[in-house]
């Protein structure tokens, strides 16, 4: 039996996916902003005095022998002409936006996946770029323009299968014809999975090199041998990736200037003005979150100085941000008084909500649910409010029974609920019927009535559960299994008439 995305004829080829990738990206981002840097062998790694690593490095210094990972001593051992540049998060910050807005000229759908990766949506656009060939043109031109020689792309059917052509392709714009990915797939090297050093030794100790001798595994072999890692990237090797396109939202940038009458060149004097300029812009967030926050500095020499802080998660706390500006500043040196101060806010995302205490016991008010029960029975009677309650049974579905819930004394702080079957278990009463289909003995794939067929990733099981004997005997095999993007189901199969059913959904 084969997987859906296999069978031919199906189409498995209607998502597809545009990749735009360019190499060496920091590097390249630090030579597009200093010209001074084109053709010259460079390096990014920080302070020699603190023997920072490699980070990022020119075509021409790797050509020298400088490798990413090496020290700054090693590498200037390797390269004596080698030019060593500090870490710039800011000009690789803007020029990903910069990207990101270019290539949303292509297509609206744009995903930034970091170190000069981007996925794009390709579907829709005939009509305004014409073919998936002219799609790929207009990415690599529109890269080219920014500033950025040498980006690759390619069309495919998956986000995998596209990045990996467009990073060993000879041609910067390659495109793989629906439904043959997996033969483009099948020569490249098997360094491009997302596997552990450990797997990928464990696998060129078989004599595994390229994606195609591993995608010619057997499936259940892979998930035995190396795990839920293994599975996911069998199925990548042979172009079966699901994973969507996650859009990048659209950055908004709101800004505030002060003009300062005096001369200031201290943070401390600063450190006001900075707190009124927040107060201004955080208003204007209306509830979402700010990226980053930039403070620009406009000096009495006539330079200006950009500082530029990151919160960890999307941020509207004005003392947060303060802080974080604060602390780049004390980091900065500037070379004459400042003048004129200017801080902007990129706000593209919602704040995430807080977590509670993971300790903390959480307490109860026994007045606050008497008070609840009393509105309750107002509005629906006193029969209509029921409770569940603990049964001893043996099949799952019968262990617990509504009662009623006049009678039943106010939790107490503290108190501990009633054992149940599963916490985190949501069970189907009665047992849904279901369409189980196997392979090699084994639960591959399950749909309920009228619903689509729902692909099992890992399964565990079987636990067996049997009883009632003298009465109404039953005896089941449970599994728990993982879909691919569809949760946790708890499934079990009737010894009896060999029927399979959902009994439950893990939340």
């Amino acid at each position: 039996m084969r997987e859906p995305a296999d069978l031919p004829g199906r189409a498995s080829c209607a998502r597809r996916t545009a990749c735009a990738l360019v190499p060496g990206f920091r590097a390249a981002a630090h030579a597009r902003a200093d010209p001074a840097l084109a053709g010259a062998a460079f390096a990014v790694a920080g302070r020699l005095e603190q023997r920072d690593l490699v980070s990022a490095a020119s075509p021409e210094a790797l050509a020298a022998g400088v490798k990413i990972g090496m020290t700054a001593t090693q590498a200037l051992a390797a390269c004596s002409t080698l030019c060593l540049l500090p870490e710039r998060p800011d000009l690789e910050q803007r020029a990903l936006v910069e990207l990101t807005e270019a290539l949303r000229s292509v297509s609206p759908a744009v995903e930034a996946a970091g170190n000069g990766l981007f996925h794009l949506d390709p579907r829709g656009l005939s009509r305004v770029h014409g073919d998936e060939a002219a799609i790929l043109e207009r990415m690599v031109a529109v890269v080219a323009r920014l500033g950025f020689p040498g980006a690759r792309a390619a069309v495919a059917d998956t986000r995998f299968a596209a990045c990996a052509v467009a990073a060993c392709a000879e041609s910067p714009a390659t495109l793989v014809p629906p439904g043959e990915t997996r033969a483009f797939l099948a020569p490249l090297p098997l360094d491009l999975l997302p596997l552990s050093p450990e797997n990928l030794e464990r696998l060129r100790a078989l004599g595994l090199k390229t994606l195609g001798e591993f995608a010619a595994l057997p499936a259940a072999s892979v998930e035995v041998r190396y795990g839920l890692e293994g599975v996911s990237a069998h199925r990548l090797a042979r172009g079966l990736d699901s994973e969507p396109l996650a859009r990048t939202p659209e950055i908004e940038e709101i800004a505030e200037t002060f003009e300062l009458e005096v001369r200031i060149d201290g943070l401390q004097q600063l450190a006001p003005i900075l707190e009124t300029l927040l107060e201004r812009v955080l208003p204007r967030l209306d509830g979402r979150g700010a990226l980053g926050v930039e403070a620009a500095f406009l000096l009495d020499d006539g330079q200006t100085v950009e500082v530029l802080a990151e919160p960890a998660a999307p941020c509207a706390e004005r003392k947060t941000l303060l802080t974080l500006l604060s602390l780049e500043i004390e980091r900065t040196a500037f070379s004459a008084p400042v003048v004129e101060a200017t801080v902007r806010v990129l706000a593209a995302a919602p704040r995430a909500a807080e977590q509670g205490r993971l300790f903390e016991r959480r307490r109860v008010d026994p007045g606050r649910v008497e008070r609840v029960l009393a509105r309750l029975r107002s509005l629906c009677g006193t029969g209509a409010l029921l409770r569940p309650s603990a049964r001893a049974a043996h099949r799952p579905e019968e262990r617990t029974a509504p009662s009623s819930a006049p009678g039943q004394k106010a939790v107490e702080p503290g108190a501990r609920p009633a054992p149940l079957l599963s916490p985190a278990l949501r069970l189907l009463d009665p047992p849904a019927p279901a369409l189980v289909r196997l392979r090699a003995g084994r639960i591959h794939s399950f749909a309920l009535a009228g619903q689509a067929p729902l692909l099992v990733r890992l399964r565990f099981g079987p636990c067996c559960l049997s009883g009632d004997w003298w009465e109404r005997p039953f005896a089941r095999d449970y599994f728990a299994a993982i879909t691919a993007g569809h949760g946790w189901y708890w499934l079990f199969r009737d010894r009896e008439h060999g029927s399979w059913y959902v009994h439950g959904v893990f939340d």
